[in-house]
């Protein structure tokens, strides 16, 4: 059997790094199973649904944003962060954050994300490259600024909503206060499940949406004819028919397949166990305590499992063909991992809005500096392709024809 192993890589103790231990991310055992149950009722079904209306605010709001640099050559990776730190600081903090204001400047919680990214990547290649040497790893996995400007934030936040608790009742620190008293939970703490959260939501989505964009960019067919499926009818999708529409959540599966954020996932055995290897009949003996790294990026593209692996084909997720469940139980489609992930309704939902909401206004295209292959960049936080993805969005004609 294979588990997730202890999160916390550094040695980064509770004294030096309180934010960061804070996090679900990072614990494990009893503490791990205590923190995410803190967070599960406000990443329920039900929560995303109420909350659906403010993503598609934040979508729009993109729209506009990307029709007032009058559809010049723009960063793909870029607009989607403004886009995931939009739609984090109102689902977390309730906070109209201004990020679509001004071109060239970042508000305040964006700089703060991208500097805990940042320190991260830092810590993760330092990691890498000492193995056999902990000691020599960085103390700190987010910077020590980051920490001081979340703790106040949540001070604040707490401080004004003592006295109009009402008008704050849908983000996650009006949960993480209701429960506070019952779960014994602290200020740090509290402040901890909010990065754990911004983290997920903001640098993940944001990739995953722009390599979206890039495949879809690269083809047309795939692009007219999923615009064709989102132009079906005038009126409004609800949530649950966003989050159902097949084509959308093939290209999407399609663009994981490809890109998975996690290129390698790093597992723990906790009881021995003979893996057989192939038919041969070779196989590899594991024992409590061994640990195992499973290349989800080598499954994904391996033509033993996936047809033309290189090839953006979203229709190999049909449900004719079995759709994702079929390599999911062949234990070859793992761009999150195995098993139940808390924080991927609330990531898929991003990502199906806001790839909605641009397909839906725009043609996307490359342009002459777009990368024609998918050489990925050697020293990322999560699999990203290589250089900027730089792509140009075209305003639809009315009369644009439907998909034949």
């Amino acid at each position: 059997m294979l588990k997730d192993p202890d999160r916390n890589y550094s040695k980064t103790s509770s004294r030096v790094e309180r934010l960061r231990v804070c996090s679900p991310f990072v614990s494990s055992g009893e503490e791990w199973r205590a923190r995410r149950s803190d967070l599960a009722p406000i990443l329920s079904i039900n929560r995303l649904r109420s909350y659906y209306e403010s993503m598609l605010e934040s979508a729009d709001q993109l729209v506009c944003f990307i029709e007032r640099q009058g559809y010049t050559y723009l960063n793909a990776k870029e607009l989607a962060n403004r886009y995931t730190i939009h739609v984090m600081s109102k689902f977390i903090w309730g906070i109209e954050d201004n990020i679509f204001e001004n071109i060239h400047e970042k508000t305040p919680l964006h700089r703060m994300a991208d500097n805990m990214l940042k320190q991260a990547l830092k810590c993760v290649s330092s990691y890498e490259k000492t193995i056999s040497w902990r000691i020599l790893r960085p103390i700190r996995f987010f910077p020590k600024e980051t920490d001081v400007f979340f703790q106040n934030l949540i001070k604040i936040l707490m401080n004004q909503r003592e006295g109009s608790p009402e008008k704050h009742t849908n983000d996650v620190i009006s949960h993480l206060v209701a429960i506070k008293e019952k779960k014994s939970l602290n200020d740090e703490q509290i402040a901890g499940n909010t990065t754990t959260l911004l983290i997920d939501g903001f640098e993940t989505v944001a990739v995953v949406v722009s390599h979206c964009l890039l495949l879809l960019a690269r083809n047309e067919r795939v692009q007219t004819k999923l615009r064709a499926t989102l132009n079906e009818n005038e009126r409004v999708f609800s949530y649950d028919e966003l989050m159902n529409l097949r084509y959308l959540d093939q290209c999407i599966q399609e663009t994981l397949r490809l890109f998975p954020p996690l290129t390698t996932l790093f597992k723990l055995c906790v009881e021995s166990i003979t893996i057989k290897i192939n038919e041969s009949g070779k196989h590899v003996n594991l024992k409590a305590g061994d640990c195992v790294y499973i290349s989800s990026y080598s499954f994904h593209h391996d033509a033993n499992y996936f047809e033309y692996p290189e090839d953006f084909w979203p229709e190999r997720f049909n449900d004719e063909l079995g759709g994702t469940k079929k390599f999911r139980e062949m234990g070859v489609f793992l761009p999150f991992g195995d098993g139940p992930r808390m924080c991927l309704k609330l990531a898929m939902s991003e990502i199906k809005v806001a790839v909605f909401k641009l397909v839906k206004n725009f043609i996307i295209t490359p342009t002459e500096n777009t990368r024609k292959d998918n050489r990925l960049e050697s020293n990322s936080f999560l699999l990203s392709v290589k250089d900027c993805i730089e792509l140009k969005f075209h305003k639809i004609p009315k009369d644009t024809p439907p998909f034949p």
